[in-house]
C-alpha cells in the first residue's frame, strides 16, 4: 500500500492547491497574461520553441499543462504540450544513445532487464507514475538502444493522462470551475493506480540472475 501513500497525497493537492493559489491576485495575473500571450500571432510555435527543449531537460512538465491549459485551452493546449513531450522525449532519447547512457549501469538491473524484455511495457508503466525522472527514463532507453517506435508509442500513450489532467486544472483556473480539477484528479487516481500495478511486474525480474551485455549496434 505504501506505493498509493504519495500519489494519493498528490490526487489530494491536484484539488486543494489550484484552487488556494488561484486566489493570489499574482496568481491570476500571471493566467491572464498568458491567455494574452497565447492569443497572439505564432504563440503556438513560439510555444514549442520553449516547451520542446523544456521537456527534453526533464523539466516537470505539469507546470507547462496548466499555463498551456490556461492559455490555449483544453484542445490546442493539450496537442502542443502533447507534441512538445513527444519531441522533447526523442531529443533526450537520441542524447541517451549517442553517448550509450545506462549500457552497463549495475544499481538498475530489474528495470533495465524489465525495459529489455518489455520496452513498451517498461516505458509506458514509468511514463503514467507521476512521480521519477522522465530524463533517466528517455536516456536510459536510448543508452539500451530500445526500439524507437516502441519508446515512442508507449511515451505517447503514457504522456496522455498526466497531459490531459493537469491541462484540464489549468483550463479550469481562470474561470474557477471545479469540476475539471475533481475530473483530473480521477483520472489522475486512475493512471497513477495502472503506473504501479504495471511497475509491480519488474520486480520479478531482480530476482532472476541477469548479465547486462552491450546493446545491439
Amino acid at each position: 500500500m505504501r506505493e498509493f501513500a504519495r500519489p494519493f497525497v498528490l490526487v489530494i493537492a491536484l484539488i486543494v492547491v489550484p484552487l488556494v493559489v488561484w486566489r493570489i491576485p499574482m496568481a491570476q495575473h500571471l493566467v491572464q497574461s498568458s491567455q494574452s500571450w497565447c492569443r497572439g500571432p505564432w504563440a503556438g510555435w513560439w510555444f514549442l520553441v520553449f516547451a520542446v527543449p523544456y521537456c527534453a531537460a526533464g523539466l516537470p512538465r505539469q507546470a507547462l499543462c496548466l499555463m498551456a491549459g490556461a492559455g490555449f485551452g483544453v484542445l490546442e493546449g493539450f496537442v502542443l504540450c502533447s507534441v512538445a513531450y513527444e519531441a522533447g522525449a526523442l531529443v533526450s532519447y537520441s542524447g541517451g544513445r549517442l553517448f550509450g547512457v545506462g549500457r552497463s549501469l549495475t544499481l538498475m538491473k530489474p528495470m533495465v532487464a524489465f525495459m529489455r524484455r518489455a520496452p513498451f511495457k517498461a516505458v509506458l508503466s514509468v511514463r503514467l507514475l507521476p512521480i521519477g525522472s522522465s530524463l533517466l527514463v528517455s536516456t536510459l532507453s536510448g543508452g539500451l538502444r530500445i526500439p524507437v517506435f516502441a519508446f515512442a508509442g508507449a511515451t505517447a500513450l503514457g504522456g496522455v493522462p498526466q497531459n490531459l489532467i493537469f491541462i484540464l486544472v489549468g483550463s479550469g483556473l481562470p474561470v474557477g470551475h471545479q469540476t475539471e480539477m475533481i475530473l483530473s484528479a480521477v483520472l489522475f487516481a486512475l493512471s497513477t493506480a495502472l503506473g504501479v500495478v504495471m511497475v509491480r511486474r519488474y520486480r520479478a525480474y531482480g530476482a532472476q540472475p541477469m548479465v547486462l551485455s552491450e546493446g545491439r549496434k
